[in-house]
C-alpha cells in the first residue's frame, strides 16, 4: 500500500524508573522532560501521539491535561508498561479495557496502541483481535527486524490491516547495508546528517516513516541506573544515556527540514480509508 511521504511523531510517555529495581530512589523527571518537549513543539505548529502509561495519567494528571489541551493525540502504551510476551490474553484484555476507563473519564478518544518494547511478535498475534474487540483504530506495535529485544523480522515495513486494526510497523530507514528506526538510542547515536539525508530520501519515495521517542531521551542530567527492560544488558542501558544533550536540536532541526509531520491516528485513517476505497473496474 502506497502512503504519501511523511514523518508520523510520537513519545513515549513513562517513567523508567518505575519498571527498573532501584530507580524510583531518583526523583521523578518526567513531567520536566515532557514540558521540554511539549515547549520544542509549540511555537513549531507540531503535533504528537503521545502513547502514554496508565501509571503516567494516575500519577501525573495535569501533565495528561496539558498534553489534551494543546491538541496532541493520547494513546494508550499499556497500564504498567509490561511487555506482552509477559501477559497472557486474558491479562491483555483488561489491560485494555483500562485504557477505555481512562478515555471516559478524560473525554477523549484513545484509539491507538503501541506495545511496550515494540514486543508485539508472533506469539503474541492475537493482539490485534482484542484491539479490535476494545475499539482501538490502529497499532504500532512491531520491529519488523531482528532485534536483541523483540522483533518480528519477517512482519516487513509496510502498514498493513490485522483483524480489522491498522498496524504501522516501525519502518527503517536505510543507512547504507543497515536499516535503524528513527527514534530513541537510534536517533541520538547516529551521525547527524546520515540519518537526516536517509529520512528525506525514504519520505520523497513516499515512505511514512514512524518515530519514537521517550521524555528521557531529551535528559542529559538524569541519573545513571540500570533501567528495565534491557535484560541488565551494561551496554544496552550505557546506550540509554547516550548522547541525549544533543537529541532536542536534532529532532528540531529534523522537524524544520520541509517534511510533512502527522500523528498516527491520522495516517491510521488515511490507511483505513484507501483500504476501504474501491478499486475502479475497467472502463466499458
Amino acid at each position: 500500500m502506497r502512503n504519501d511521504g511523511e514523518l508520523l511523531l510520537s513519545l513515549d510517555l513513562e517513567d523508567p524508573r518505575l519498571d527498573s529495581e532501584r530507580g524510583c530512589r531518583y526523583p521523578s523527571r518526567v513531567v520536566f522532560n515532557t514540558e521540554k518537549f511539549l515547549s520544542l513543539l509549540e511555537p513549531l505548529s507540531l503535533k504528537c501521539t503521545f502513547f502514554t502509561v496508565g501509571n503516567i495519567m494516575r500519577n501525573h494528571p495535569e501533565l495528561i491535561a496539558k498534553v489534551i489541551a494543546a491538541g496532541h493525540e493520547l494513546a494508550w502504551h499499556s497500564d504498567s508498561h509490561r511487555p506482552l510476551n509477559e501477559m497472557s490474553r486474558e491479562e491483555f484484555r483488561k489491560d485494555l479495557w483500562i485504557a477505555k476507563d481512562f478515555e471516559q473519564q478524560l473525554g477523549v478518544p484513545i484509539l491507538g496502541y503501541r506495545a511496550p518494547i515494540f514486543s508485539l511478535t508472533p506469539e503474541s498475534n492475537w493482539a490485534h483481535e482484542e484491539l479490535g474487540k476494545a475499539g482501538f483504530i490502529y497499532s504500532s506495535s512491531i520491529l519488523p527486524a531482528a532485534n536483541p529485544l523483540h522483533g518480528w523480522a519477517g512482519y516487513g515495513p509496510e502498514p498493513r490491516i490485522a483483524a480489522g486494526v491498522v498496524e504501522i510497523p516501525m519502518r527503517p530507514v536505510k543507512l547504507g547495508p543497515w536499516s535503524v528506526p528513527v527514534g530513541g538510542v537510534y536517533f541520538r547515536l547516529l551521525p547527524r546528517g546520515m540519518l537526516f539525508s536517509a529520512v528525506r530520501r525514504s519520505i520523497a519515495s513516499g515512505e511514512a516513516i514512524p518515530t519514537y521517542f521517550h521524555p528521557y531521551d531529551f535528559d542529559p542530567d538524569e541519573e545513571y541506573y540500570m533501567h528495565g527492560g534491557v535484560n541488565r544488558n551494561p551496554l544496552l542501558n550505557l546506550l540509554l544515556y547516550w548522547n541525549r544533550r544533543d537529541a532536542l536540536s536534532r529532532l528540531k532541526n529534523l522537524t524544520n527540514q520541509s517534511v510533512r509531520v502527522s500523528t498516527y491516528r491520522d495516517f491510521a485513517l488515511k490507511v483505513s480509508q484507501r483500504a476501504l476505497s474501491p478499486r475502479p473496474g475497467p472502463l466499458l
